[in-house]
């Protein structure tokens, strides 16, 4: 072998570029040059990007526009061009689709196993809810006393429906546990019960899912991102996707979360493909259910009977009657009390629609008022904070438009860290898995 000059070599790093000189060889018998290094580094054309610098061009383009990115990338290796915007970009969408292949991959390969035992999902531990207060600490004396004179009208500065759960979680603690004694004063009492919430129960699942439009470059063009969360009494896990790709990969999901033995609460905001999943996947299940979250059932009732035209307080009774019977329960009075206004309607149309709604739905209606005071959930309002964590904060700001793929690669990189898998990914090379190892 004989000495035939150099080879120059640029190498990108986190901490600034090195351009190396590679020696290259020369074989007269074989007449072939060969570059003996060359098999020590990952496939490159003159250019290598290390990992830790992929990873942070990732981390950084994930939570920052591109721009921002790309100046704290620099200031980071000390080197204000150290790579471009549109190589930041390209990392992103890269890293995105290899992760998107990976799933698909294994949800193949999970779906045509058919039986999966044992196997769990491996979930991100549960934090201690936190929870607003029911009402203000200088109601605490208040709370206490209409607590020991087992008082049924709320205090003043406190709902109706706190309330309730209130005394229905007092009554089921002193039928578990009859000699139990309170705080003498009964202040501390009122200020636990201030916090109450929905709780899951140990075998219980809970699924909230929703999706998010991006604007698109083109004029009046939006993509649709899909995002869960599934939460057990141990710990979550956060799901992103489109198409079937997505339904596969949160079936799979719940199935692994406990799905199969205990009960699976849907919790959705009455879109049709997310009752069309319900109807598809979950009814395989042996316990499950579908919620309408009440807060875009009162959303849309509101809407629709604001556009009816009337009078303004014929609007608000009816509207009030609907609430208050949907709340209750009560399906068919809240349809027959529709259909009494519909004679003082101007405009029939938002009344035809709001019919149609809520018998399309009729079965995700509960019983409200009974769900909550049991401290069961009714609101999808971790729907909503996924939406704000994978896509929202990132993709939703003023002008920004995104071609599909980074826009789902943005969220997948998020899902990366919102399940605990960015340093396995990064630095130990692992994809991410639905399975636990």
């Amino acid at each position: 072998m004989q000495k035939d000059g150099k080879d120059p070599l640029k190498v990108i790093t986190s901490v600034g570029t090195f351009h190396l000189e590679r020696q290259v060889l020369y074989d007269p018998q074989g007449r072939v040059h060969s570059l003996p290094s060359n098999a020590w580094l990952p496939p490159h054309q003159g250019v290598v990007l290390t990992q830790r610098a992929q990873e942070w061009a990732c981390l950084l383009g994930r939570d920052f526009p591109f721009p921002t990115a790309q100046r704290l990338l620099g200031w980071l290796a000390g080197e204000e061009q150290l790579l471009c915007i549109n190589e930041v970009q390209r990392l992103v969408v890269r890293h995105g689709q290899i992760l998107r292949q990976a799933a698909a991959q294994e949800v193949q390969e999970l779906l045509a196993h058919g039986d999966l035992g044992a196997r769990r999902a491996p979930l991100v531990p549960a934090a201690p809810a936190r929870r607003p207060a029911a009402w203000a600490a200088e109601l605490e004396p208040v709370v206490a006393a209409a607590l020991a004179a087992e008082s049924v009208t709320p205090p003043t500065g406190v709902t109706g429906a706190d309330w309730e759960r209130v005394r229905a979680v007092r009554r089921a603690e002193r039928a578990a546990d009859p000699a139990g004694e309170p705080d003498p004063d009964g202040v501390s009492t009122a200020a636990r019960l201030a916090r109450l919430g929905p709780e899951l129960a140990p075998d219980q699942v809970l699924v909230s899912a929703d999706e998010v439009k991006v604007r698109q470059p083109e004029k009046d063009a939006w993509a649709e991102l899909r995002t869960a969360r599934v939460a057990t009494a141990a710990g979550a896990r956060y799901v992103c996707g489109t198409g079937s790709l997505f339904l596969e990969e949160l079936w799979l999901v719940i199935w692994l979360c406990g799905g199969r033995q205990g009960l699976v609460t849907f919790l959705c905001d009455g879109a049709r493909w997310l009752r069309e999943f319900a109807q598809a996947w979950l009814s395989r299940l042996p316990r499950w259910e579908l919620v309408l979250d009440w807060f875009h059932l009162v959303k849309k009732v509101r809407d629709l009977i604001s556009r009816t035209g009337g009078s303004r307080a014929a609007k608000k009774a009816v509207q009030q009657g609907l609430l208050a019977a949907l709340w209750d329960g009560k399906h068919d009075q809240a349809l027959a009390r529709l259909e009494e206004y519909r004679a003082l309607a101007k405009h029939p149309q938002p009344v035809n629609d709001l019919r149609s709604y809520l018998e399309a739905r009729g079965e995700a209606m509960p019983h409200y008022r009974q769900r909550r005071a049991a401290r069961q959930y009714i609101g999808s309002g971790q729907a909503e904070k996924t939406n704000d964590l994978l896509v929202a904060r990132r993709q939703k700001n003023r002008g920004m438009h995104w071609r599909p793929e980074t826009s789902e690669a943005l969220a997948r990189l998020k899902v990366l860290q919102l399940n605990g898998e960015w340093d396995a990914y990064w630095h130990d090379g692992l994809l991410p898995s639905l399975v636990a190892g």
